[in-house]
């Protein structure tokens, strides 16, 4: 089973300082290098995958363009799926 999670806007801008701003796609991809993604910009929605870009052509060549939401795709941890297992039982229940 997958899930996704909302990655936040803040990151990294060093020093031990962080700052709150849209992450513009070119800066995601040196700073998640592995794992799957999908990233919303203005009007639009591709899949960065362990550093490669699947979309449109231009998708992987405007990297400064904003990132609106990002999401990262994995699979639940054992415990996650004890959870949903315990909630899919209460909602057949009632």
């Amino acid at each position: 089973e997958y899930k996704g999670r909302l990655l936040g806007k803040e990151y990294s801008i060093g020093g031990g300082q962080k700052k709150f701003r849209q992450m513009s796609v070119g800066t995601f991809l040196k700073t998640y290098t592995e794992g799957t993604y999908l990233l919303v910009v203005r009007g639009h929605m591709f899949c960065i995958k362990d550093g490669e870009v699947f979309g449109n052509y231009d998708d992987g060549m405007m990297l400064k363009r904003p990132i609106n939401i990002a999401y990262k795709i994995g699979k639940l941890t054992q415990e996650e799926q004890q959870i949903k297992r315990e909630e899919n039982k209460l909602e057949n229940v009632n």
